[in-house]
C-alpha cells in the first residue's frame, strides 16, 4: 500500500494544475488530475494505475475491462481482438493520440495541456513544484527499493528489464513478479537478486531460462516451442533460448511481402513469423547486408568458414581428385610433445592434414612442391651447428591451430664462434658477433619468436628471427638500449644518442 505522506505529496502536487477532462486517460477519474511535469505524471500512473503506464515509452493502454493485462511486452497483439492497436506499444506510439481517451500517448497530451493552462496557474506550480517533486521523488524511490529488499538482508531482487518498480521479494527471498510474469535468473546465481520479469508462458520450470522469440513457450522439458505451424530455431547453437519462429513451410518470402536473399544460393534461408531472415543451417547465423532488401549471407556462428562449410575443428587443403582448391575440415593429427607433425603437403599457405610424426631426432622438411617428410637433422662436426634452410609462416584457420610453419633443410654447418639466424625473408644465414673497440659498446641484436601466442603452444614447430650484435654505439654520445615493451616475444637492443 502506498503511505499517506506519499498520497498526500501527490495530491499536493496535482492541486497546483488544471485537471483533466473526465476520460482523460481510459479508468482514470478527473479529479486525479495530472502532475505539474511528464516525470511526475508517469509516477502518479506507476503508483495508482499501473496498468495503464509503460513508464519508458510513455503511453496509455486500455484499462483491465479490455484485457491488455499490461501495458506492450511480449504477445500483446494476441490478448484479444484489436488487441495490438490497444495494447501494443508500437501501434500506440505511432498512432500518437493525445490521451483523453485509451489508447493514448501521456507526452502528446502534455503538450495539449501545457496549451490550456492559465498563465496563473503555470506560475504557480513553477513557483511551488521544486520543493513536491523533490520530496515526492525520494519517496516514490525509497518505498520502490524497499519492497524489492528480501527479509534476509542480503538479497535485492533486480530487474534487468524495466520492471523494477514492479517486483518485489517474498518472506522465502524469492523475487516475485506482477500477475502474468514469472521470475527468472537468466543466469546469474539466484542468490545475486539478478534476474528478469518474463511473461509466465515463456519462462521455463528450471527458473533459470525463458523463450526470447515472439510467440514461442517454454515447456516442461525446459525447451522452447512454437505456435502450431511453426519449429524454433535457435540463432546461435551455444543459446537454445534465444531464436525464432520458422513456419514449417521453411518459406523465405515474409508476411510483410520481402523476401530473404543468401548472396550464396546453396544456402537454405527462411523468413520468421517476425519477418526476420533465418539461416536454416544449425551453425550459422544470418548476417544483413544493412539495408531493407533483406539480402545478406549466412556466417559460420564460430566463425570458422572451410569452403561451404562450417568447421569445428581445423580446415585443411584436400588432397587427391577433386577441384584444385577444395578443402576439407578434419580432426588434429596429434603427435606427442617433441615429435613433428609431418606428411602432410601445402597449397598457397594452407596445409593438408598431416599422416605421421617425425622422431625427436628428425626435423619435418619440405621439398620444392611443398611435400613435407621427416629427415634426419643436418650432422655438423662439434661445436658447429647446420644452417641454411628457410622458413615461412601461413596464417591458416582452425581453432587453436591458427599458424602453419614450413622449412625447408639446413645444407651448410655454420663456423665456430657463429649462430644461425633466420632474417625476416625467412632465410637463415651464418654470422659472427661485432667486435668493438675501446670506449665503445656491442649493440643491435635481435630475437624475435615468430610464432602470434595463443592459449596453448604452437602445433607446427615454429623458429626465431634473430641475428647478434652488428653495431657498435660510441659510449661517450650514444646508449644500447632495449625498446622492447615485453609485451612481445621479442628483444632487441639499438644505439641511441645520449639524453
Amino acid at each position: 500500500m502506498i503511505s499517506h505522506k506519499l498520497q498526500w505529496l501527490l495530491l499536493l502536487a496535482l492541486s497546483q494544475v488544471q485537471g483533466l477532462p473526465t476520460g482523460a486517460c481510459d479508468g482514470i477519474a478527473s479529479a486525479d488530475a495530472v502532475l505539474s511535469t511528464q516525470l511526475y505524471l508517469q509516477i502518479y500512473f506507476e503508483v495508482f494505475h499501473p496498468h495503464l503506464l509503460a513508464i519508458h515509452n510513455r503511453r496509455c493502454c486500455n484499462a483491465p475491462a479490455r484485457s491488455c493485462g499490461v501495458c506492450g511486452g511480449s504477445g500483446c497483439e494476441a490478448r484479444f481482438p484489436g488487441s495490438e492497436d490497444s495494447c501494443c506499444a508500437a501501434n500506440i506510439m505511432a498512432a500518437n493520440n493525445a490521451c483523453g481517451t485509451a489508447p493514448c500517448v501521456i507526452t502528446a497530451f502534455m503538450e495539449q495541456l501545457r496549451t490550456q493552462q492559465q498563465p496563473e496557474a503555470a506560475a504557480l506550480a513553477d513557483e511551488e513544484r521544486p520543493i513536491v517533486e523533490v520530496d515526492t521523488k525520494l519517496e516514490v524511490e525509497r518505498q520502490l527499493a524497499n519492497k524489492r529488499k528480501c527479509p534476509n538482508g542480503k538479497k535485492v531482487c533486480k530487474d534487468r528489464g524495466t520492471m523494477n518498480s514492479k517486483i518485489s521479494c517474498n518472506a522465502k527471498n524469492q523475487c516475485v513478479c506482477p500477475s502474468g510474469y514469472t521470475w527468472v535468473t537468466d543466469g546469474s546465481p539466484a542468490s545475486s537478486g539478478y534476474g528478469m520479469c518474463a511473461l509466465s508462458n515463456t519462462a521455463c520450470p528450471d527458473g533459470i531460462n525463458y523463450c526470447k522469440p515472439k510467440g514461442a513457450s517454454c515447456n516442461a522439458q525446459n525447451k522452447c516451442v512454437c505456435p502450431k505451424g511453426s519449429f524454433f530455431k535457435a540463432e546461435f547453437p551455444s543459446d537454445q533460448y534465444q531464436g525464432f519462429c520458422v513456419p514449417d513451410d521453411k518459406s523465405p518470402k515474409c508476411a510483410d511481402g520481402g523476401t530473404c536473399v543468401a548472396e550464396d544460393p546453396s544456402t537454405k534461408v527462411a523468413c520468421s513469423r517476425g519477418n526476420t531472415c533465418v539461416c536454416l543451417s544449425s551453425k550459422r547465423f544470418w548476417v544483413s547486408n544493412g539495408d531493407k532488401s533483406k539480402k545478406g549471407h549466412c556466417a559460420c556462428s564460430n566463425g570458422l568458414s572451410c569452403g561451404k562449410l562450417c568447421c569445428d575443428d581445423v580446415c585443411y587443403a584436400k588432397t587427391g581428385a577433386g577441384p584444385p582448391n577444395a578443402t576439407e575440415c578434419k580432426k588434429l593429427f596429434k603427435c606427442e610433445k617433441g615429435h613433428a607433425p609431418c606428411g602432410h603437403s601445402s597449397r598457397d599457405g594452407m596445409p593438408s592434414m598431416s599422416t605421421t610424426c617425425c622422431k625427436s631426432s628428425e626435423v619435418c622438411v619440405a621439398d620444392a612442391n611443398h611435400v613435407t617428410s621427416c629427415a634426419a637433422q643436418k650432422s655438423c662436426p662439434k661445436g658447429r651447428q647446420p644452417c641454411g634452410g628457410t622458413a615461412a609462416n601461413f596464417a591458416i584457420i582452425g581453432g587453436d591451430v591458427s599458424f602453419y610453419f614450413e622449412y625447408t633443410a639446413h645444407d651448410k654447418c655454420y663456423p665456430r664462434g657463429a649462430s644461425c639466424g633466420y632474417s625476416e625473408s625467412g632465410k637463415s644465414s651464418c654470422k659472427k658477433p661485432i667486435t668493438c673497440g675501446k670506449g665503445e659498446t656491442a649493440c643491435g641484436r635481435l630475437w624475435r619468436e615468430i610464432y602470434y601466442r595463443e592459449t596453448r603452444p604452437s602445433y607446427y614447430p615454429t623458429h626465431v628471427e634473430s641475428h647478434l650484435n652488428n653495431v657498435c654505439c660510441p659510449n661517450a654520445t650514444k646508449d644500447c638500449i632495449n625498446p622492447a615493451s615485453g609485451s612481445a616475444p621479442v628483444e632487441e637492443t639499438i644505439c641511441v644518442k645520449k639524453e
